[in-house]
């Protein structure tokens, strides 16, 4: 009977919760119901809608856009999206989808490609990779339930990023343009940074990192995880050679209201890039800023 109050107390209390953490954001009702709206009729362009927050998993969206607008200004019909951390497989199919709908709009193929060691986190015994918050062996993959969805959609690749990144290519005619970073672990970040060191690759790639920031249990800062990965790959000597750097971007002008993901976004730059100072926005048609 106890056990049973207690149940019953967790799941009001959880309710509560829910309501507050719901009431708290800083959307209004109005709000978030035209994003829904919005959502499903599908009107307007896609960059309209994603401005407005009205589509699913907007850190995707905005990076499989933006890197689909750069290779089409530099004259590709094609370029590549990669998302290291499959797990479940949600955010791979619904990469895919905005893949679709953006080539339809912009006329650029994108190719989508997924990276997952299949059986959830591995060991690891690097302490850099928040041992004491993500477990090994956590987030697995039901790998046929997901190629069956992803027929025709995504290609999957199967192995520890140490392994597979290195030895993977992008096709000819689609450079590299976007990669989402959700491996967790700084070991596997590390790994899969050579990805960034491939040669056909746009100038500017788009990512994303899941787990720059996360929730208060982690503790994270920049000595570990994630953001310890991109501090150290900014401090390797190739950064030299290859003229690069990867920073968080600072490109949210014109949005209404600050989001959690938008600290999450980050551009690699590649200086020694033969197109790097490629003009990709055309500024000719621009009226002359009055004087006041």
């Amino acid at each position: 009977m106890l056990s049973g109050k207690a149940s019953h107390k967790e799941i009001l209390l959880s309710f509560v919760d829910r309501y507050i953490h719901h009431l708290s954001q800083p959307w209004s009702i109005r709000t978030r119901s035209i994003r829904k709206l919005l959502r499903h009729a599908n009107i307007g362009s896609f960059e309209a809608r994603l401005r407005a927050g009205a589509v699913l998993r907007p850190h995707y969206a905005m990076c499989l856009y933006y890197a689909a607008l750069q290779a089409k200004r530099l004259g590709h019909r094609a370029m590549t999206a990669v998302e290291l951390g499959v797990a479940g497989g949600s955010g791979l199919l619904c990469m895919s989808e905005h893949a679709r709908t953006i080539q339809k709009e912009l006329g650029v193929e994108i190719v989508v490609i997924g990276f997952d060691a299949g059986a959830g986190l591995p060991e690891t015994s690097d302490p850099r990779d928040v041992k004491y918050y993500w477990s090994a062996g956590a987030f697995p993959m039901d790998q046929p339930a997901l190629q069956s969805r992803l027929a025709g959609k995504a290609e999957l690749i199967i192995g520890d990023v140490a392994d597979t990144c290195p030895n993977w290519y992008p096709q000819a005619e689609a450079p590299l343009g976007v990669i989402s970073f959700d491996l967790d672990l700084y070991s596997s970040t590390m790994a899969a940074f050579s990805l960034l060191e491939k040669d056909n690759v746009l100038p500017r790639i788009w990512c994303y990192f899941d787990d720059i920031t996360d929730q208060p249990e982690s503790c994270l800062t920049d000595f570990v995880g994630e953001a310890a990965a991109i501090e150290d790959f900014n401090r390797m000597p190739k950064r030299k050679v290859l003229g690069d750097n990867l920073s968080q971007a600072r490109v949210f002008g014109g949005y209404p209201v600050s989001e959690s993901w938008h600290s999450k976004i980050y551009i690699y730059h590649r200086l020694t890039h033969p197109h790097y100072n490629t003009s990709v926005y055309d500024r000719s048609s621009e009226a002359q800023l009055a004087l006041t």
